[in-house]
């Protein structure tokens, strides 16, 4: 079930890639466009962080593994602010990497 704010901020990013995680590092969802730039099945089939980190890692400029930890959505999820960043992941598979757009829409209470 998503909650009202979720369902909001799909509607205001309809054209962009979305997936959801939980605070239990579960994806509840991912749309069509997340699923292939994230080369993910469709329909959606339940997914946890850890699943994804199989396929993709986040790099840094030089290609090295990030800890999510220190990303800046995750920092704004935790200080639960808005924020919107660029991150570099590269796929398991084949070693490619795209660029994404991620972005907490965290709005108070």
């Amino acid at each position: 079930m998503l909650e009202p704010l979720v369902l909001l901020a799909i509607a205001d990013h309809g054209g962009d890639g979305v997936l959801i995680v939980d605070a239990d590092e579960t994806v509840p969802f991912y749309n069509g466009i997340a699923a292939s730039m994230l080369q993910l099945p469709l329909p959606a089939q339940p997914l946890s962080l850890s699943t994804l980190h199989e396929r993709v890692r986040v790099v840094d400029q030089h290609g090295l593994p990030r800890g999510i930890e220190g990303l800046p959505l995750s920092r704004a999820l935790s200080a639960r602010v808005a924020t919107h960043a660029s991150v570099t992941c590269e796929y398991i598979v084949d070693s490619s990497r795209a660029r994404f757009e991620m972005a907490s829409p965290y709005r108070s209470s």
